[in-house]
């Protein structure tokens, strides 16, 4: 993985922290444990969506479920936290402002890309 690479999880996780969430785990990881298990809130499921979406054009349509994977290795299901309603709510104005930029930029890139 890249320097860029590294740097860009490594915020990822701060603002997972931030918002809730075990800082050992991104937001993608989070989103993906809670959508696979919480089918009684939709919250979690519309996450999935936003992050899936932006992230589709280099990891296909289970960004979220991927990242979960990964992350579940080496860590149990009680690493997983939710975080309060707030915490939540702060998670999703991440979430919709970071997910438009990078969408923006990534399905730019893959248009740029194509375009050659």
């Amino acid at each position: 993985m890249t320097i860029a690479g590294k740097i860009l999880i490594g915020v990822d996780k701060f603002f997972n922290w931030i918002s809730g969430g075990n800082p050992t785990n991104t937001i993608s990881a989070r989103t993906g444990y809670f959508s696979l298990r919480t089918t009684d809130n939709p919250f979690w499921k519309l996450m999935e969506a936003i992050i899936n979406f932006a992230f589709w054009t280099i990891d296909g349509r289970d960004h979220c479920y991927q990242a979960y994977s990964k992350e579940s290795v080496s860590n149990t299901p009680n690493d997983f936290q939710k975080g309060s309603k707030i915490m939540m709510a702060l998670m999703a104005v991440f979430v919709i402002l970071g997910c438009s930029i990078i969408a923006a930029i990534l399905h730019l890139m893959k248009v740029l890309k194509k375009g050659r």
